[in-house]
């Protein structure tokens, strides 16, 4: 009689187990897409900030606009395909964004993909990869990378 008991005993603490093992697995595939899903789609960045300051500056998207006299924007597409693209919108700047400095830092076609926190950025010749730490709510994502002693962090919206 103590051998069924036991018996019954180690088989629901199996099955009790077995359940919790793959609910768990299946949240854990949840957790992993959901930074991917909160990254697709158009951005518009709306700051760059380095720290220490450069002169005093922290904001360097906002010295650019001041030089090019105008406030463009810099658009992120971040396409499902796993391709992303950069480019500069600058309609009636007095002096054009790229003539003061702003280049697009991601050429079209660059391949994107989110291993935990990072989103890692491959070239599309493949030969220059950027692993940046971000964070996004699906609305708002910030993407932080080390440059030397310095920190670089870029501020995106939703349009």
């Amino acid at each position: 009689m103590n051998t069924i008991r036991l018996l019954r005993t180690v088989i629901a603490a199996l099955l009790l187990t077995l359940t919790l093992t793959a609910w768990r697995c299946g949240k854990d595939k949840k957790e992993d897409t959901a930074p991917r899903n909160q990254v697709l789609g158009k951005w518009e960045q709306v700051d760059v900030t380095v720290l220490p300051p450069i002169d005093n500056v922290t904001s360097i998207l906002s010295l650019y606009q001041a030089i090019a006299d105008c406030s463009f924007v810099v658009v992120l597409d971040v396409r499902a395909d796993g391709t992303i693209g950069e480019s500069i919108r600058g309609d009636g700047c007095k002096r054009s964004p790229s003539n003061v400095g702003v280049q697009v830092s991601i050429e079209d076609g660059a391949r994107w993909e989110v291993k935990g926190r990072k989103i890692i950025i491959t070239s599309s010749a493949g030969s220059a990869e950027s692993d940046l730490a971000f964070l996004s709510d699906g609305q708002t994502m910030t993407w932080t990378q080390r440059n030397g002693g310095q920190t670089f962090t870029r501020f995106f919206n939703r349009p």
